[in-house]
């Protein structure tokens, strides 16, 4: 099936209101960008007529989405980059460069640890109702930072649970260590580099003339009941928000192609065909913690790496996302709002999805069927599996 049919599908199915799709190619004559084809399309409209500030627009292959957690890859390959040049030591305690997080859980955890869901945090907690100062000021920022810091999990570090609280102190980490916003460590380390800086970014460094002049070209989330409005070129994800809109674990927005970008770049660093990361830091990163492989598939499913997630064994009792053809090797990321990227080192193959399945409301789940079934039919080896 076509990729625009696909999401055409999608649409009817009412799965998400509109969406993208983005796939890549590695063509192996050829070593430059222009080595990868990409094909991309999209379907159904931005936002629904009775909810939206503007008309209705349809969605193009430009069309920009909130790409929630998919924020943390890109903050992720920032800190390996600075490791890269020994700017950082992401196995130095948090607390070593933070010393008001020295009596926390955090605080105690690795850098490292942290972008491996393995700093012992909680998943989630909704800090932005706790926070006694007004949201996006820096007293709000030390605040969330503080309490998420030391918000337990119900496990230890020798146990990956998914955690934004964890992303959320890591990036206040490389804030300190890089001494600049974050915001400019992932344009300075990462979109910049890639040419795709003016495409990928945090909404929250926008100026508000800027922000207005993508509102038609961009899809709204879902309407928020705390802010009590409809985010639109502004990010979905509560705490997020109330920490100013940037952070380690969201943030970002950006259009299918350039995120797909994003994911060719690594693929060509684990093939030697890009300088931009060492390829044995790369797959460092990719790889499991010690002896924890066996106890991840054994758990939820997932299998963390720094920065990414890896696909459910197929024989488990989890359906993954990536579907059933992407290889052992591969490696992408979820977002809440409807976004992912997966990453197959074996086909040479990236797959990008942005929705604003959350429009109007995240009670629609129907993007879990949907993601296996987009990856099954878009994957290169669909033929021969």
């Amino acid at each position: 099936m076509q990729l625009k049919s696909l999401l055409e599908a999608g649409v009817r199915d009412g799965v998400f209101p509109g969406a993208v799709g983005c796939v890549a190619q590695a063509n192996e004559t050829q070593t430059s960008e222009a080595g990868w084809a990409f094909a991309e399309a999209g379907a159904g409209v931005t936002v629904l007529e009775s909810l939206g500030s503007s008309a209705p627009e349809p969605v193009q292959p430009t069309t920009i989405y909130d790409l929630a957690s998919l924020t943390k890859p890109l903050v992720a390959t920032a800190a390996l980059r600075l490791a890269a040049r020994e700017d950082l030591d992401l196995s130095e305690p948090v607390a070593r460069r933070m010393p008001e997080l020295a009596a926390t859980i955090a605080g105690r955890a690795t850098a490292e640890q942290l972008l491996r869901h393995r700093g012992g945090l909680a998943a989630w907690s909704d800090l932005y109702r706790q926070v006694p100062h007004a949201a996006a000021t820096t007293e709000a920022r030390n605040w969330i930072v503080l309490a998420a810091a030391n918000q337990p999990s119900d496990g230890s570090t020798a146990k990956a649970v998914y955690s934004d609280l964890g992303y959320i102190v890591a990036g206040a980490w490389l804030e300190r260590v890089a001494s600049r916003p974050l915001d400019q460590l992932v344009r300075d380390e990462v979109t910049a580099p890639l040419g795709i800086d003016r495409d990928v970014f945090f909404a929250a460094s926008l100026s508000e003339t800027e922000r207005n002049a993508i509102r038609t070209v961009a899809a709204p989330t879902e309407w928020c009941s705390w802010r009590k409005r409809l985010p639109h070129v502004e990010v979905h994800d509560e705490n997020c928000a109330a920490l100013g809109g940037i952070s380690g674990h969201a943030g970002t927005f950006g259009p299918a192609r350039s995120v797909a970008r994003f994911g060719t770049e690594m693929l060509d660093v684990l093939r030697g065909r890009s300088s931009f990361l060492p390829a044995e830091l790369l797959r460092d990163a990719l790889a499991p913690v010690d002896g924890t492989e066996a106890d991840e598939k054994a758990g939820d499913g997932h299998c963390y790496r720094l920065g990414w997630d890896t696909p459910s064994p197929k024989d488990g009792p989890v359906v993954s996302s990536a579907g059933p053809h992407m290889s052992d090797r591969a490696f992408g990321h979820l977002g809440f709002t409807g976004t992912s990227i997966w990453c197959d080192p074996e086909a040479n193959f990236v797959a990008v999805l942005l929705s604003n399945r959350v429009h109007p409301t995240r009670d629609n789940i129907k993007i879990r069927a949907f993601r296996p079934d987009f990856h099954r039919d878009t994957h290169p080896f669909r033929t021969t599996i």
